[in-house]
């Protein structure tokens, strides 16, 4: 859908550069589509796994799934499992977090940072070392800096609500007028093609269940 009407903010967690590549150009992807999509952004990052990993992993990456310039990946396996080597699930570090919370506050429409999760909550009734390692998160010197960091940041933007801008109410035009179909069993439908003014291609139709004005709409967006 070119533009979102009856919505006010989409939510994307980011899970790093294993899976996400590179990170700065994730995020002002996601930006630049919710801007074109008329909607605010509130945005995460996976603070539990999503890590770029310890050093000795990094020659068995791709450049842009590797720690970024700046930043060192920490050796503790992420929520997926106590093995991180197998699953390649990091935690975070702090320098991670930093830099793509900095990313993530540059984008100039998001609106909130939510991130997963707050980790003295994760698992309580897990008592292995693994488990509790992974619930220290939020108690480590460098992540308490970072995110105090990110915080500061934070707090001096403008503020910035998620209510979306007003859109213009789209209009309507016809262009291909009704056809009427019957169908197997002997129902009729009839539907019509309709162009809203943002540019959305849509059915006119009595019900939802109309194979005819599919394989109409089909024809007419394929120029037949």
């Amino acid at each position: 859908r070119p533009v979102w009407r009856a919505l006010d903010f989409a939510w994307v967690q980011g899970i790093g550069t294993i899976r996400d590549r590179e990170t700065t150009r994730f995020w002002k992807a996601q930006s630049d589509t919710a801007r074109m999509k008329g909607v605010m952004l509130v945005a995460g990052m996976n603070l539990l796994n999503g890590g770029c990993g310890p050093a000795r992993i990094q020659s068995s990456l791709v450049p842009s799934q590797r720690c970024p310039p700046g930043t060192v990946g920490v050796d503790k396996s992420g929520s997926y499992g106590v093995d991180g080597w197998r699953v390649n699930r990091w935690q975070m570090s702090g320098s991670e977090a930093l830099a793509y919370g900095r990313t993530i506050l540059d984008q100039p429409n998001v609106c909130a940072v939510l991130s997963w999760q707050w980790s003295l909550t994760w698992n309580v009734s897990n008592t292995t070392t693994w488990a509790r390692d992974i619930r220290a998160w939020h108690t480590r010197t460098e992540n308490k800096i970072a995110a105090k960091t990110l915080g500061t940041l934070a707090a001096a933007k403008p503020f910035a609500t998620c209510s979306a801008p007003p859109k213009a109410v789209p209009v309507a035009v016809i262009v291909r007028p009704a056809t009427r179909y019957v169908l197997n069993g002997g129902t009729t439908q009839f539907c019509a093609i309709v162009r809203m003014s943002d540019g959305d291609t849509v059915l006119a139709r009595y019900n939802d269940v109309m194979p005819g004005c599919v394989e109409q709409l089909t024809a007419y967006k394929s120029g037949k």
